[in-house]
């Protein structure tokens, strides 16, 4: 039986381990100082933390409850704990979905910034497809349902980026037209299944 992540926090435990649920390891991380006799260098971690969150304009607030923290901050604190968790390849799906224009703008270029400092690997999932060519390299097109490649389309432009430059180039506004154009069959043929399905 599949169950959705988004409830994952209300699963029953499987009979053969103990579960742990994600708020039961945010209560004992305060309190977590070795697991099997691998020790925590709480040092280590305060000054990986606090860089992340002085990069993300967060230093501030390090001590505030996710409650208190507006939309757009809960998002920086996210892009602060990716990166600081130093993974090999850095997923992200649709992280600024939720988030007005402007600080989805802000954000992105954040984003950048960081990526410049590292060069992680990051898998960033959207919709958008400015958003995917303003921060990305490289842009795979899925087709509708069932959902496969239809194709890689490379990005040639130039970085650190500046999106504000970059609109006004016209290989932006090529290249969005390119990749449009190849998502508008997409975008029928899913609105077709919805329509047979419906009848």
């Amino acid at each position: 039986m599949t169950r959705p992540l988004a409830r994952l926090e209300a699963a029953e435990p499987l009979p053969t381990r103990p579960a742990i649920r994600i708020r039961d390891l945010r209560k004992m991380f305060g309190q977590l100082i070795a697991i099997d006799g691998v020790s925590v260098d709480i040092a280590s971690i305060k000054e990986v933390v606090g860089h992340y969150l002085a990069r993300t304009g967060l230093t501030r607030f390090a001590k505030y409850y996710p409650h208190q923290l507006s939309g757009g901050m809960r998002q920086r604190v996210s892009i602060a704990r990716a990166f600081a968790n130093d993974p090999e390849i850095l997923l992200m799906d649709e992280p600024f979905s939720a988030l007005d224009a402007q600080n989805k703008l802000l954000l992105q270029e954040e984003l950048l910034h960081i990526w410049e400092e590292h060069k992680k690997t990051v898998v960033f999932i959207t919709h958008s497809v400015d958003e995917a060519v303003f921060l990305g390299d490289r842009i795979m097109v899925m087709t509708a349902q069932p959902g496969k490649v239809k194709t890689f389309v490379p990005v040639p432009l130039t970085r650190p980026r500046d999106i504000m430059e970059l609109q006004k180039m016209p290989q932006y506004g090529e290249l969005i037209a390119h990749i449009w154009s190849s998502l508008r069959e997409e975008v029928h043929r899913a609105r077709q299944q919805e329509e047979e399905i419906k009848s």
